[in-house]
């Protein structure tokens, strides 16, 4: 029981499948009206005429930074519901009783209907937003200089994989940030019970928040 509880399983991300890319051969004003609105109202592009190499670059640093962002508190609650399930499983009795099921099945109705239709909202969001950039780069490329569509495609699959890479490793490190504040309260708790003397201290740190920097994309490569 002890070890279970000092090496939890640890907690793994939902899987998210984006969308095909479709925005290849559009013009701006064929754009949906999300990505539209997104190019000139947060990178301040209304056309391709006006755009320039660091629009579409610190525009890919920016809205990694802003999954990160608006899917911690996705994360807090799906975690937060994981060590809840394990420590009621360790505190509990080895047999479930009827208000434990009943427990289990609001935990699990909240995560079905709640919880990740939230994160799956929030990555279409940003899929939608992403695929903005990746036009946006290929449109300012010379009409000649410009990939076909397959390796368009390719191309936003590879930079989606690795943001989303990074957002898990993020999660991860959300995930064993906040097992090692439990075990400090609870080493705390045990301590004031009259328990062993505490002896050294953990210390957390805030997850990394990884960054896309996108490489150059040439016709052909």
């Amino acid at each position: 029981m002890v070890m279970s509880y000092l090496a939890p399983e640890p907690f793994k991300a939902p899987t998210y499948e984006a969308s095909e890319y479709v925005f290849s051969g559009l013009s701006f004003d064929e754009l949906p009206d999300q990505a539209r609105s997104y190019l000139a109202n947060e990178i301040g592009v209304t056309s391709t005429s006006r755009m320039t190499y660091n629009h579409f670059v610190h525009g890919f640093v920016e809205l990694s930074r802003q999954l990160r962002t608006c899917l911690e508190g996705n994360d807090r609650a799906l975690i937060g519901l994981k060590n809840e399930v394990r420590r009621k499983s360790i505190c509990g009795s080895l047999e479930p009783t009827v208000a434990t099921e009943e427990e289990n099945l609001a935990r699990l109705q909240h995560v079905l209907e709640v919880l990740l239709p939230e994160r799956q909202a929030i990555l279409d969001n940003f899929v939608q937003k992403w695929d903005a950039l990746i036009w946006l780069e290929i449109e300012g490329m010379p009409q000649e200089g410009r990939p076909p569509h397959e390796q368009q495609q390719r191309y936003r699959n590879d930079s989606l994989e690795r943001v989303f890479e990074m957002a898990n490793e993020s999660t991860s490190e959300l995930d064993e940030k906040l097992l090692r504040e439990e075990m400090q309260e609870m080493s705390k708790l045990f301590v004031s019970k009259g328990g062993v003397e505490e002896r050294g201290r953990t210390t957390s740190r805030k997850p990394t928040v990884g960054v896309y920097r996108p490489p150059a994309l040439r016709c052909g490569a």
